[in-house]
């Protein structure tokens, strides 16, 4: 019966050390990648929170329904100066489910960019806040290795 040799055996240790080297050096570029992906994808939508919080204008909205396949996410249409936007925003199930379409809701936009506006139930900031706090735990990690590793 033949014997297997381990291919590990054979490598001199300082190319196993190396080896292992490349794949943490790989996996904190990943983590910082990722980290800095999350943040990328939360910063706007906290800005537009924001400033929707202090320079929004009100109207009333019409909930039109929701994306095929997106749960507790609605799509509502609103008037502002004889024009018609139309916008999305995640909400909670209990309130996906009290919305269905034809209801009305108070809808919040920048009158400067009235593209950009908020239900009064949204849930978009928690989730735009959950998403930075994810990508700061991510980049850390990430940092962390890369400190602990030398």
């Amino acid at each position: 019966m033949p014997v297997e040799e381990d291919p590990e055996a054979e490598r001199p240790a300082h190319s196993r050390r190396q080896g292992r080297q490349h794949v943490r050096c790989l996996l904190m570029l990943s983590s910082g990648c990722l980290g800095c992906m999350c943040l990328a994808l939360s910063l706007p939508r906290i800005y537009a929170q924001q400033a929707l919080s202090r320079e929004g204008q009100t109207t009333l909205g019409t909930v039109v329904g929701g994306p095929a396949g997106q749960s507790n996410r609605i799509r509502y249409i609103y008037r502002v100066s004889g024009k018609t936007y139309q916008g999305t925003d995640f909400v909670t199930t209990a309130d996906y489910k009290a919305l269905p379409p034809g209801s009305t809701v108070p809808v919040t936009y920048l009158p400067r960019y009235p593209l950009t506006s908020r239900i009064a139930r949204s849930n978009t900031a928690n989730q735009a806040y959950f998403t930075l706090f994810l990508g700061l735990g991510i980049l850390l990690i990430g940092l962390l290795r890369l400190l602990l590793s030398k």
